[in-house]
């Protein structure tokens, strides 16, 4: 038997932990920096690595930003 997902499951939680928040730009600046190791034949990769970092950190900062509680 398979098992539907609801999207109440997949929301991202209304107040992340500060912990939360921080991991997400420690590991968008590791993904940035590491595409910025990449030697040069690999440039694909290095940007690919470097745009994921860069929608991490903007999840991040998305998250940082929210509202503390919309449920008023």
């Amino acid at each position: 038997m398979s098992q539907s997902i609801s999207q109440a499951q997949c929301a991202p939680p209304q107040n992340p932990p500060d912990n939360v928040i921080m991991h997400l730009y420690h590991t968008a600046a590791a993904m940035e920096h590491l595409a910025g190791t990449l030697p040069e034949d690999m440039d694909g990769l290095a940007h690919l690595i470097g745009k994921l970092g860069k929608d991490v950190e903007f999840c991040a900062i998305l998250l940082d930003d929210a509202p503390p509680d919309a449920e008023d």
